[in-house]
């Protein structure tokens, strides 16, 4: 039972309870000594919840514990949360003469100047905040520069400042900080490249991102087809890989066999899903969202065509009018055969004619094969044509 003149104030988050003792119970001086026991029965919260097994004793050590950083396990809650703030959790809420000269960063292989300091604290009950006077990296980030954070950790000085109970904070070395940052997109991705290869997508994040199951990442995206609105499915019409000379770049590639792709010619979008499971960085932390973003260039998946053919009034040239402009590499006299002969092939690069020019002039019904040996600058094929004086030309 309590003595008379006990008070009992709400602290912090209304998570934490200051007990406060008479300084005098039945007449006499209070001694601390003889408090042997603290009974918490039937508390609610918020909601109205009851106390789990509604009574609570608490005697012992347990009654005075020591004011220091609280842990899961053996894991202290200490955590990056972004590259310049840290966040430390402590057993009690925190109360007077805390400030940036109770904590240090530790990395004894880098000098003292390159290790970022603390440059200021806040507190919201048993957390603080710290804020560093430059960016602690993640292994792998974008702009790495040592220390990085798998070889700093913290210092928190003894008797620097103390609970709300007025108990003295426990000096600590060595305080392993835990990596929270999430994985985001790297800035200025206003389109994802793939001008180099055009199926291949290049996706690039802040940091680097765990190859452990790099092709089931592919089920973390949404990839659409612009062209006809198609949602493509991830493992079947595309795959994806981290790149291992970089692992900031993810890398998708789409098959162009599939049938959501073949056949046409597309920017498509590609997003990450809010509910993802493999797409995380070394530390475990998922990558954060984002909406849908185009390719920088369309998949062109379409074989060129001819669309048109005539000859001058020699009858020994003749021009052929394509669907779209060529690989000049594969516009060589072999891919243009028939009984017409073999002529000289004039190309413009870019172009979407081609001048075949004949020694003698071309007879009726003379014919021109153009082989599946064309190609578009995307690399499709034509599939081989027969065209006839008289009838195409």
């Amino acid at each position: 039972m309590a003595a008379t003149g006990t008070s009992i104030d709400i602290m912090g988050d209304a998570d934490t309870v200051m007990i406060i003792l008479p300084a005098k119970i039945s007449g006499s001086d209070y001694d601390v000594a003889k408090l042997q026991a603290v009974t918490v029965q039937r508390v609610e919260d918020a909601a109205g919840n009851i106390l789990k097994g509604y009574t609570v004793t608490v005697s012992g050590t347990d009654l005075n514990p020591s004011f220091a950083i609280a842990k899961d396990d053996s894991t202290p809650r200490v955590k990056l949360i972004d590259s310049r703030t840290i966040t430390v959790e402590f057993n009690m809420n925190i109360g007077t003469g805390i400030d940036a000269n109770d904590f240090a960063l530790i990395d004894p292989d880098i000098a003292d100047k390159d290790i970022p300091k603390v440059e200021s604290v806040s507190v919201d009950g048993s957390v603080a905040t710290l804020t560093l006077d430059k960016d602690l990296y993640r292994t792998g980030a974008v702009g790495f520069v040592t220390p990085e954070l798998s070889d700093v950790t913290l210092k928190v000085n003894a008797k620097g400042f103390q609970s709300i109970a007025g108990t003295d904070v426990t000096g600590e070395t060595g305080v392993a900080i835990k990596d929270k940052v999430v994985p985001t997109l790297a800035s200025g991705q206003n389109s994802f490249d793939n001008s180099a290869t055009p199926n291949v997508i290049k996706v690039f994040f802040n940091e680097a991102i765990d190859n452990a199951h790099e092709d089931q990442i592919a089920t973390d995206l949404i990839v659409k087809r612009i062209n006809g609105t198609k949602t493509l499915t991830g493992t079947v019409d595309y795959t994806t890989a981290i790149n291992p000379a970089n692992p900031c770049e993810l890398d998708i590639t789409i098959d162009t066999t599939s049938d959501l792709v073949k056949n046409n010619d597309s920017v498509y979008t590609v997003a990450l899903k809010d509910d993802i499971a493999f797409t995380k960085d070394m530390a475990g932390n998922t990558a954060e969202k984002f909406g849908a973003i185009s390719t920088l260039v369309p998949i062109d998946c379409v074989s060129p065509t001819v669309e048109g053919a005539s000859e001058d009034a020699t009858h020994k040239i003749v021009t052929l009018t394509f669907s779209e402009a060529l690989d000049k590499a594969t516009v060589i006299d072999t891919n243009f055969t028939g009984t017409a002969g073999t002529p000289t092939v004039s190309y413009v690069e870019g172009s979407t004619k081609v001048t075949l020019t004949y020694d003698t002039a071309l007879p009726d019904k003379a014919t021109i094969i153009v082989g599946a040996g064309v190609k578009d600058v995307s690399g499709n094929a034509m599939t081989e044509k027969t065209l006839t004086k008289g009838t195409d030309f």
